[in-house]
């Protein structure tokens, strides 16, 4: 990426040099499109994620594998899609669900 030379990113943990570090990434990053750095960091031991719109997270498969977007009903609206922020998802619900139906008996 061409930032090892940068005295800022030596210190990353030192506060003042986020707005620096932060603007230099971004300048970066917008070299090239987002299918170069997903092929560059594929299977390497760096935490990176893409930043995706709402729309674009509904075709992503770890958003996908986690069942995150939900279907609600809205009294403004016939049926809207939500992510479901909530801890709770349903999967963790169903077996919220089983363990009380255990714990009966």
């Amino acid at each position: 990426m061409g930032l090892s030379e940068n005295k800022d990113f030596a210190s990353q943990m030192d506060q003042s040099t986020w707005p620096k570090m932060k603007k230099e990434l971004t300048k970066c990053f917008s070299k090239q499109p987002l299918d170069h750095w997903q092929d560059l960091f594929e299977g390497s031991d760096a935490c990176v994620e893409p930043v995706f719109t709402p729309e674009e997270s509904k075709h992503h498969p770890p958003i996908n594998e986690r069942d995150i977007w939900v279907e609600v009903d809205d009294p403004n609206f016939k049926l809207v899609q939500r992510l479901d922020l909530i801890i709770q998802s349903r999967r963790l619900k169903k077996v919220l669900d089983a363990v009380n139906i255990l714990k009966k008996y």
